[in-house]
C-alpha cells in the first residue's frame, strides 16, 4: 500500500490547488459540456474568492505535492468534500490508501462516509463502489454515495 502524507494547505498553495482542481476535473467537465470554453483567469479569480486554505489538505507522496483533499468531520458523519490527484499521480494507489484509512476511521467510530461524485465519472464511481459505497441519492449531475460502517 502506498504511504501518503497530508498537510494543511497554506495561502501560498493557491496556484497548486487551483491547478489540481482544474486539471483533475477537466475530463468530467468536458464530458458534461463537450463544447466547454474555459476562461482560466475568470475561474482562478472565482477560486481565489472562495479559497480557505485551512479547510484543505495537500496530499503528498515521497515529498511531492500530488493532490488535494477536503474532509469535513462531524459527530454524525465523515463528509468527503473533494479529492483530486494530479493526472500523473493517478492510478498509483494513493486514493486507495486514503480511502482505506477513511474506511478504518468510519468503522472504528461507527460513522458513515458521504460523498458526491459526477454520474459521468465512471472511473470514480467504480472506485467508490469497490470500497463499499452505495448510491443513496442524487443531486443535479452527481450521485450521493455512502459507506455504512461495519
Amino acid at each position: 500500500m502506498k504511504k501518503y502524507t497530508l498537510r494543511t494547505a497554506r495561502k501560498d498553495d493557491l496556484k497548486f490547488l487551483f491547478e489540481v482542481s482544474t486539471r483533475a476535473m477537466l475530463p468530467v467537465r468536458k464530458t458534461l459540456k463537450p463544447n466547454l470554453q474555459i476562461n482560466i483567469a475568470k475561474e482562478f479569480e472565482e477560486y481565489t474568492k472562495k479559497f480557505i486554505p485551512e479547510k484543505i489538505q495537500i496530499i503528498q507522496m515521497n515529498g511531492n505535492d500530488v493532490g488535494r483533499l477536503r474532509i469535513v468531520r462531524t459527530s454524525k458523519e465523515i463528509y468527503v468534500g473533494g479529492i483530486q490527484i494530479l493526472p500523473k499521480w493517478q492510478q498509483q494507489g494513493i486514493g486507495s490508501a486514503i480511502f482505506k484509512d477513511l474506511i478504518k476511521e468510519a468503522d472504528k467510530n461507527q460513522l458513515p462516509v458521504i460523498l458526491e461524485v459526477a454520474k459521468v465519472n465512471k472511473i470514480a464511481n467504480q472506485f467508490y463502489t469497490q470500497f463499499g459505497f452505495k448510491q443513496v441519492g442524487e443531486k443535479g449531475t452527481d450521485r450521493i454515495m455512502e459507506y455504512t460502517p461495519k
